[in-house]
């Protein structure tokens, strides 16, 4: 990687400096122009690195740390910001979200990977085949993204509510519930602008069971009032909060005890080795769509066209988005637009006019209508005080 990272610093110095009198815009387009030369070079890297590409028009110098915070990726830095250059975009790199909208403005040109819906999971530990998370929220709106894996993923509300999508059901879970995603199912969270925190365990059942894997076993999606589960994944809480010694062997007993106790009283269906790979290639279908969504929601985007892109009639598709999604797929690229449109307007300041016409809406009163049906706010409201959302 560093010698990547060296030729980077060589092809950036060779550009010669900026003219008495040029404007910085004028600067970044002659640099994009004498960019076009190391054209061979630039796509190699950036097929390597499948990150961030970024173009800008002032001096640049290369690190592999944000604000001092050193990083597994490596970053670029301009006069005035810090952006990341990452392995992964959706690794998860707060600095490049905070800046993106500030960086198109000053034309400098951002462009990075999409995350997928599909997340690979990776459970290393063969000790302690569990990955657990704690997810607090208290602002109004999606806590985390659709996406859909092979694992199963548990999510037990330690207090407050939640709402998480499964496909087309939306499950309200209240204090004491769990909630359910079933292997190969889109799942993304909501919180109602609330205090929630939820405990959630994510795990394969082949590392659990050979038995209850074969079987394929589809669970009920939401559980409520059972004092059994609730006893069990409040240990469970308990135990990673303070991560004594030990704790990883406490939490995978009561896991044990858990998955045997769901298999016996809240196994709903088994699928069939075919039913199993009908529902994936469903589901790959649409992480095509769905990536196009993400990369072209700026523009006017057609249920044809979409079908176009898994090889699927209008109807067709229509039918399939809806029945995985629980949305139409207009409702669907309404609802992208409009979390960007909020991001933008939180974490950017962006008047409303301009989040607007950034993320693709050309009827300004329509977008402040569907706005507040989604939001309960309008984005003046959400501009001035983020905390209502």
């Amino acid at each position: 990687m560093q010698k990547y990272i060296k030729k980077i610093k060589r092809m950036i110095k060779i550009f010669p400096p900026r003219q008495e009198g040029q404007s910085g815009e004028d600067y970044a387009k002659q640099k994009v122009i004498w960019g076009v030369k190391y054209g061979a070079f630039a796509l190699a890297a950036f097929a390597i690195l499948r990150g961030v590409l970024v173009v800008a028009g002032e001096s640049v110098t290369v690190s592999n740390s944000v604000d001092g915070r050193e990083l597994p990726i490596y970053c670029v830095e301009t006069d005035e910001k810090k952006i990341a250059l990452s392995f992964d975009a959706a690794w998860g790199n707060v600095r490049l979200m905070e800046r993106q909208g500030q960086l198109i403005l000053r034309g400098i040109m951002v462009m990075e990977r999409k995350p997928e819906l599909y997340e690979k999971k990776i459970l290393k530990d063969k000790e302690f085949p569990i990955q657990l998370i704690v997810n607090k929220c208290h602002t109004r709106g999606k806590y985390f993204d659709v996406h859909w894996h092979e694992q199963i993923e548990l999510h037990y509300v330690v207090r407050g509510q939640t709402v998480i999508r499964l496909e087309q059901e939306e499950m309200e879970a209240k204090e004491g519930s769990l909630v359910i995603a079933n292997s190969n199912v889109l799942h993304e969270g909501y919180c109602k602008g609330e205090e929630m925190e939820t405990m959630v365990a994510i795990f394969d059942m082949e590392d659990f069971s050979r038995e209850f894997a074969d079987k394929n076993i589809i669970f009920r999606p939401l559980i409520s009032g059972d004092s059994e589960i609730s006893g069990i994944m409040l240990r469970i809480y308990e135990e990673y909060q303070k991560k004594e010694i030990g704790y990883q062997l406490v939490c995978k007993g009561e896991f044990l005890k858990l998955v045997t106790y769901l298999a016996r009283n809240d196994a709903v269906e088994m699928l069939s080795e075919e039913d199993v790979s009908k529902r994936r290639k469903k589901l790959e279908r649409l992480n095509t769509v769905y990536q196009y969504i993400e990369n072209h929601y700026t523009e006017t985007i057609t249920n044809c066209q979409l079908a176009e892109l898994v090889h699927l009639s209008e109807g067709r598709f229509c039918h399939i988005f809806k029945e995985s999604t629980g949305a139409a797929p207009l409702q669907y690229i309404n609802e992208v637009r409009l979390n960007k449109a909020m991001y933008l307007l939180r974490r950017e300041k962006f008047t409303a006019t301009e989040a607007a016409e950034a993320v693709g809406f050309s009827d300004y009163n329509n977008f402040g209508r569907m706005f507040r049906r989604y939001f309960g706010c309008t984005p003046l409201e959400a501009r001035k005080n983020s905390k209502i959302v």
